[in-house]
């Protein structure tokens, strides 16, 4: 098998001309594994552009999805090859982010729910600043919507038959804010995988994308933007329950504990 790229909790492996092999690394949960299966098999019955999901795979002790494979670079690679298209490329997140939140797939876990449990179990906040966000969350307006949970340009694939959109891990029912503050804060805070080697995403091109991102949402589908600043804080304290470099938590826990806030 052929290594065709890599990330954070997994490698991706070539088959044939038409499935690749997500295989997750020795210490990732099988349970995790299970989840993203099951919630994949979800998804696929709402019509979404996604990867069809074959099978579970085990293989020298690690498991792993079998996929429909997707022809095509991932829109963050594209953003890089082609500058000039960035605002364009933004806008097709922001329509595809909001099809997505479209749909409902009852059987899918509580977005909420997991917020909660990654802001009490994160090792970064005190017991009062836990507090402070689990009570945050708590007045928060709660909804069903089909949220990704994960969504940025690197889980986007630009195919032929258009936007394919991937890794439905963290796929939940929730608040669709909720879901586009994840995606504001990944594009603003977070590093590139391994694929991107050591690029530099500049602090400038970052607030350009999140504001390009943003005001495309909301062109489509209109939504107060301080529903936006108040589900940020809250999903930064539980990002800061993930496995994610030094320089990014520290954004993330000023974010979350309210000492520095987006500019959109």
């Amino acid at each position: 098998m052929i290594v065709i790229s890599k990330g954070r909790t997994a490698e991706i492996y070539r088959l044939d001309g038409k499935k690749v092999l997500k295989l997750f690394y020795q210490d990732f949960p099988l349970s995790e594994v299970e989840l993203e299966y099951e919630n994949n098999l979800q998804i696929q019955s709402t019509g979404l552009k996604i990867p069809e999901a074959f099978e579970l795979y085990k293989i020298n002790g690690r498991y792993g999805i079998v996929y429909e494979k997707i022809s095509g670079n991932s829109m963050l690679m594209e953003m890089f090859s082609n500058t000039e298209k960035i605002s364009e490329y933004m806008r097709i997140l922001a329509e595809v982010h909001s099809e997505i939140h479209k749909n409902t797939v009852d059987k899918l876990t509580s977005h909420d729910e997991r917020l909660k449990r990654d802001i009490y179990e994160s090792p970064v906040l005190s017991v009062p600043e836990k507090d402070r966000l689990l009570m945050k969350l708590k007045e928060a307006t709660h909804k069903g919507n089909l949220c990704h949970g994960d969504f940025h340009p690197d889980n986007v694939i630009i195919s032929e038959e258009g936007p394919v959109v991937i890794d439905w891990i963290t796929a939940a029912k929730g608040n669709p804010v909720a879901d586009i503050a994840r995606t504001v804060i990944l594009i603003a805070v977070s590093e590139p995988v391994d694929n991107f080697g050591n690029t530099e995403i500049k602090e400038d091109l970052r607030k350009f994308l999140c504001r390009e991102y943003v005001n495309g949402y909301e062109k489509i589908c209109p939504f107060p933007r301080d529903d936006l600043f108040f589900w940020i804080p809250i999903v930064a304290g539980a990002r800061l329950n993930e496995n994610v470099p030094r320089n990014e938590k520290i954004k993330l826990y000023n974010l979350a504990i309210g000492g520095e806030k987006l500019e959109l």
